[in-house]
């Protein structure tokens, strides 16, 4: 089991990578594509550190220090993510409130730590209680080749396809 998988393989999925290789967290990225759709751009002029880049190039240097600093990547599609409960009452979606009428949707992307206490959240701002979160063990990560993957930490940063 991992201690964090990392849905998304591009900017925001390898940064999170980074950030857990520092903080020694055995962890996964898994994604459809190296890069994400970053690889598209024929030219990057806002990342820090480069005037000038081209996505695809940007992406290659991002897979690298990623790789660099242990993390596994999977290029797969995720085809579905179950929870795994001890508790009875634990069969719920994490994130299942819808922004209101005329508001724009939530941001794709969000963390969730399991069995530690902590509270859990959507991007909405609201929180289950750590008493809910005792109900939830872990996550199941499983590809559409059905290759499973479980973690009790999960962050979804996806990007969108144009």
């Amino acid at each position: 089991m991992y201690d964090l998988i990392i849905i998304g393989a591009g900017p925001a999925g390898y940064t999170a990578s980074i950030y857990a290789s520092r903080y020694k967290l055995e962890h996964l990225v898994i994604g459809q594509t190296a890069g994400g759709t970053v690889t598209l751009a024929s030219k990057v002029e806002n990342f820090p550190g480069f005037n000038s880049i081209s996505g695809l190039a940007l992406a290659e240097k991002m897979l690298e220090q990623v790789k660099y600093l242990g993390a596994e990547v999977v290029l797969k599609m995720v085809g579905r993510i179950e929870i795994v409960s001890e508790g009875p009452a634990a069969a719920a979606s994490l994130v299942s409130q819808r922004p209101p009428s005329g508001a724009s949707p939530a941001p794709s992307a969000f963390a969730s730590g399991l069995g530690s206490g902590r509270q859990i959240g959507d991007l909405q701002g609201s929180a289950r209680s750590s008493a809910d979160a005792r109900l939830f063990s872990y996550f199941k990560v499983i590809t559409e080749d059905n290759q499973v993957y479980e973690t009790q930490t999960l962050i979804v940063a996806t990007g969108t396809e144009r």
